[in-house]
């Protein structure tokens, strides 16, 4: 995805910008304590990832018409730093260790907490100071969404679409969480939960931000919605399985995680539902085990594969992204046909790096 590799190369060099206006005045105005908290927040924001949601954002733009690529970059920034923000309180719920090859924000606390031998408890050090950077994360997508170079009725509509966003984010954690809890959950919950946790505000919010920042009509449209929705969950699907059956330099986390955390992932689920009874109980025995060794990790992973459970992933993740290639067939004639055709490619890449 070249087109991708060049908006990353933007969305980058706007957050390094950022990022170091940020830490001068953080120590200029709040002193030392302050500017480590905000260098664990750069420190996520700047390892990056792939940068997709904020590349959707400069795409839908600029397939709507948009022509001020210096604020889509800036925009893309915004929506690159909401992401940042989920991550750091994701990762607490999730007791992760590491986040984009680097490590969480809470154990960046921690370990500054060990080093400089101060009073206390590391751990709640560390969560007390990344809950807080999530929420100063926050107010800085607020005042960078206010900055933007834009009409006073296209501001009110950005903040509607991103507070949309975050909300439904939130409520597909709430979601996530209780699955954990429940263990025993059925594809229909599993896949609702991935579209509110993860197909709005990776797809559905860029694409919609991106179109709605040039003015263009269709961002509520069924279109967008279709193929946002389903390119979503197409994504998250293959993300689990990478996750699960990757290397850790294509997840930036150790691949043991998911099942570690106990995350009900489509994969897990399935395989519960299609397990043996002694296949269920080695799979519930893993599942939240923080001390799971390789051995019980490896047979956790030969039951997804005898259920058929990873098979049936990968065929749903490309029946999703089939679905969104298909929804793009019926694209508003305005829209530029190369970026009709980005989108169409991105749907397809999302499942092909799984394989």
């Amino acid at each position: 995805m070249n087109a991708i590799s060049t908006y990353k190369q933007d969305i980058d060099s706007s957050i390094e910008q950022f990022c170091s206006s940020l830490l001068r005045q953080t120590e200029a105005d709040f002193g030392p304590y302050s500017l480590e908290a905000m260098e664990t927040y750069c420190s996520l924001l700047s390892r990056g990832g792939k940068r997709v949601r904020g590349s959707i954002v400069m795409a839908a733009y600029r397939m709507a018409g948009g022509t001020d690529m210096q604020m889509a970059t800036e925009a893309a920034r915004i929506v690159e730093m909401l992401n940042t923000n989920l991550l750091v309180f994701d990762d607490i719920a999730d007791l992760s260790d590491k986040r984009r090859g680097g490590p969480t924000v809470h154990r960046m606390f921690e370990q500054y907490h060990r080093e400089t031998q101060l009073h206390g408890d590391d751990t709640h050090f560390g969560v007390s100071m990344a809950m807080h950077v999530g929420l100063a994360g926050t107010y800085l997508v607020a005042a960078g969404l206010d900055e933007l170079d834009l009409p006073c009725e296209t501001r009110q509509k950005a903040v509607h679409y991103l507070n949309d966003a975050i909300l439904t984010t939130i409520h597909g954690q709430f979601n996530d969480i209780a699955n954990e809890a429940v263990r025993l959950v059925g594809e229909k919950q599993v896949c609702r939960t991935l579209t509110w946790k993860a197909a709005y505000y990776t797809f559905l919010q860029p694409f919609q931000f991106g179109l709605m920042l040039a003015g263009d009509k269709n961002a509520d449209s069924q279109i967008v919605r279709d193929y946002a929705i389903n390119v979503g969950l197409a994504y998250q699907i293959a993300d689990d399985i990478i996750g699960t059956f990757g290397e850790e330099e294509d997840s930036g986390k150790s691949n043991t995680d998911d099942i570690k955390e106990g995350k009900i992932t489509l994969l897990i689920s399935c395989a519960l539902q299609k397990a043996s009874n002694e296949q269920k109980s080695e799979l519930l025995a893993a599942l939240g085990n923080r001390d799971l060794t390789d051995e019980e990790f490896q047979n956790c992973r030969k039951v997804l594969r005898e259920t058929g459970a990873l098979d049936y992933a990968h065929e749903l993740a490309a029946k999703h992204a089939q679905q969104a290639v298909k929804a793009l067939q019926d694209a508003p004639s305005q829209w530029n046909g190369e970026d009709v055709a980005y989108f169409q490619k991105l749907a397809e890449f999302v499942v092909e790096r799984n394989k």
